[in-house]
């Protein structure tokens, strides 16, 4: 194996472990396929439709939160150049590798005159902000998830560590600015010089919280619009946010190598077949890659107008 670069060796790594994954996914299926063809399944086009809806409104407050954190960069008002960027990059992560999804942005704003670092700094913090936003999610909602019905220690460490967080959060809005830094210096890349107040803190940390609302609020409705027995909104919430806060531990390796939709077949295996599971998390993907399309369209119809440049 010493004639193979490292490089190419983790790239035969990921590629091996991407296709296990997989196998792993369609082996489960096999496996209860008895359970699969038992399964009553249903389509109710009322609740797929409002899959559609609510993933659009999804969209539509990362975009917010992004031209918020743009607008508190570069001070720049130009809508219409950001929503076209973002709808580009929000279809690009679908493409194995973030070099899509980050270097799309690069490209495009660079054609604004937007330096580098500013959106390297912008992707960075909006990728702190919405993990950060994932975990408390979580954990607000950890009272009314039915393991801790009979594990209450789980919900005493949540609670103290929902408490922990906002009091160090609310102290020293820098936090997040600082921890993304320190991370940054490790991989090499160029730091965030900005300043964080309470007010960008609360008002970023809102959006992203609805964002992670409407996707479980989406996950739901996908569920329900596919099996006849719903399980409660609180522990379907639960998985929305796991499975996401997977994809974004796994952003940097191949189309996440499909750990989201293995976690949130796992974790849906509770109330369905696991081959159910599995149906369930590819059609939600499906779904959301569909809208996503949409969403480009609209984007290129937007911007089609010239940058405006920086406003200072």
């Amino acid at each position: 194996m010493q004639w193979i670069s490292g490089k190419n060796r983790q790239r035969i790594f990921l590629l091996a472990l991407s296709w296990g994954i997989l196998l792993s996914i369609g082996m489960a299926v096999i496996k209860d396929w008895e359970g699969f063809l038992l399964f009553p399944w249903q389509l109710r086009w009322a609740n797929l439709g409002a899959v559609i809806i609510t993933h659009f409104l999804s969209l539509s407050t990362l975009f917010l939160g992004w031209y918020q954190i743009m607008r508190r960069l570069v001070r720049s008002e130009d809508w219409r150049r950001d929503f076209q960027i973002y709808s580009f990059s929000a279809l690009a992560r679908r493409i194995p590798t973030p070099i899509w999804y980050i270097g799309g942005r690069l490209y495009l704003y660079k054609e604004c005159q937007v330096p580098t670092t500013i959106v390297l700094s912008a992707t960075g913090l909006e990728t702190v902000l919405i993990t950060i936003s994932g975990f408390v999610c979580y954990l607000l909602f950890l009272p009314l998830y039915r393991y801790t019905y009979t594990h209450r220690w789980i919900w005493w460490i949540g609670s103290a560590s929902l408490a922990i967080w906002t009091a160090v959060l609310l102290l020293r809005p820098n936090f997040l600015v600082d921890l993304s830094n320190r991370i940054l210096r490790l991989l090499g890349r160029p730091q965030i010089a900005v300043s964080i107040t309470r007010s960008d803190l609360l008002t970023w940390g809102t959006i992203y919280l609805s964002t992670w609302l409407i996707d479980g609020f989406s996950l739901y409705l996908m569920v329900a619009a596919l099996v006849p027995e719903i399980p409660p909104i609180p522990d379907i919430l639960g998985v929305s946010t796991i499975s996401a806060l997977i994809a974004i531990a796994t952003l940097a390796l191949p189309a996440g190598l499909w750990l989201k939709e293995l976690t949130m077949s796992a974790l849906l295996s509770t109330w369905v077949p696991i081959s159910a599971g599995v149906t369930i998390s590819i059609c939600y993907r499906l779904v959301h890659t569909f809208v996503e399309v949409l969403w480009a369209f609209l984007g290129y119809w937007v911007g089609r107008v010239p940058c405006n440049g920086q406003r200072k």
